[in-house]
């Protein structure tokens, strides 16, 4: 009898300092949500600083393809000395760098805006397809993408989730 009085009472002062309320009163739907709403919260700054980097090695890039078109019109002597080892800086070897360059930006560019997007179309739930359709191009961007990309396609394609996105 003594132990069953002692939980009893145990539970009424939890009950009372509120600690036992929080345990009974919350219904595993409401936390549920909760989950979807923090889950989809961190994909959003995922997704925007995922962006972010991209399009800083963008620019970095563009500094690549600046320096490149610098020294296709003007060639400097002691760098192509020391680069290539004659005076003649090889002019398609350094077009082909630059373009690459060009391309690497316009891709990186393109990609980095598309995360930034996706970040804030998940954060306003909204256009869950585009993020979907990003999530899985993630998958093919070894290694940190393809963490991303599963993640969102995980968290995206629940059903709680796709209700949230109806709502």
């Amino acid at each position: 009898m003594d132990y069953l009085f002692a939980c009893r009472l145990r539970f009424v002062l939890l009950l009372l300092s509120g600690d036992a309320r929080t345990m009974i009163d919350t219904p595993p739907k409401i936390q549920e949500v909760t989950t979807n709403e923090d889950h989809l919260n961190l994909l959003s700054i995922l997704y925007c600083i995922f962006g972010l980097i991209q399009i800083v090695v963008a620019a970095l890039l563009l500094l690549w393809a600046v320096l490149g078109c610098v020294l296709l019109a003007q060639p400097i002597k002691g760098i192509s000395t020391a680069m290539f080892g004659s005076t003649n800086t090889p002019l398609f070897a350094l077009g082909c760098a630059v373009s690459l360059g060009l391309l690497f930006l316009i891709f990186l560019g393109v990609l980095g805006a598309a995360h930034v997007y996706s970040g804030l179309y998940i954060k306003r739930r909204k256009k869950r397809f585009f993020s979907l359709v990003l999530a899985g191009f993630d998958c093919l961007l070894i290694p940190i993408g393809t963490v991303l990309g599963v993640s969102a396609l995980i968290i995206l394609n629940r059903a709680s989730v796709k209700r949230i996105y109806e709502v």
